[in-house]
C-alpha cells in the first residue's frame, strides 16, 4: 500500500467514523465514502468521551496525522521536510506549516546537525506515538499502515 492510498483511507475512515466534520473538501484522487459537514451529525459516545482528543486530531488535520504515521515508521530515524513531502505528495510549504503545527503541540521534535547546518529533521516524539497509538484504539484498528520498522515488532501493531 502506497502513502497516497494510506491517506485516502485515513481521510475516509476519520470521515466515516465522523472525528472529521470537514468531509466536503476534496483530497488528491477524490475520496468516496459519508460525508459530515457539522456538529450536529456528530452523536456517538465515543465523540463525547473522547471530546478532547478529537478536537486535537481535528486540528491536527489528515496531512498532519498522516506526517506522524510516515514518521512513526521512520523511528528512530531522523526525517527531513524534503523527505515527508516527496514521500506523502503533500506540498512542501504545507509540509514545513504541518511540521511547525506539529512542533508546537510536542508531537515531533525538531534536530539540526553539526554537518548540515541549516538543515532541519524531525523524529516524533512519545507524545505524537501515543496519540497515534491512541487514534489506532479509537478508530478500532481500521488504518493499515505499511509498517517495516523495529516499533511495529516491539507491541505497536501495524495495523493502524
Amino acid at each position: 500500500m502506497n502513502w497516497t492510498d494510506v491517506r485516502t483511507l485515513l481521510y475516509e475512515t476519520l470521515v466515516e467514523q465522523k472525528i472529521l466534520i470537514n468531509g466536503k473538501k476534496a483530497i488528491k484522487g477524490g475520496a468516496g465514502g459519508k460525508i459530515v459537514d457539522s456538529i450536529q451529525h456528530v452523536e456517538d459516545n465515543y465523540f463525547k468521551e473522547n471530546k478532547a482528543f478529537i478536537s486535537e486530531l481535528r486540528d491536527i488535520g489528515i496531512d498532519g496525522i498522516l506526517c506522524l504515521f510516515f514518521l512513526m515508521q521512520q523511528e528512530p530515524a531522523l526525517t527531513a521536510v524534503k523527505i515527508i513531502h516527496k514521500i506523502l505528495q503533500i506540498p512542501v510549504a504545507s509540509t514545513y506549516r504541518i511540521m511547525q503545527k506539529n512542533l508546537d503541540k510536542e508531537l515531533v521534535t525538531l534536530h539540526y546537525l553539526t554537518n548540515k547546518p541549516g538543515k532541519a529533521y524531525y523524529r516524533i516524539t512519545d507524545e505524537g506515538t501515543s496519540l497515534i497509538i491512541q487514534l489506532y484504539e479509537l478508530l478500532g484498528g481500521k488504518i493499515i499502515l505499511p509498517f517495516s520498522n523495529s516499533k511495529a515488532q516491539q507491541g505497536v501493531d501495524a495495523t493502524i
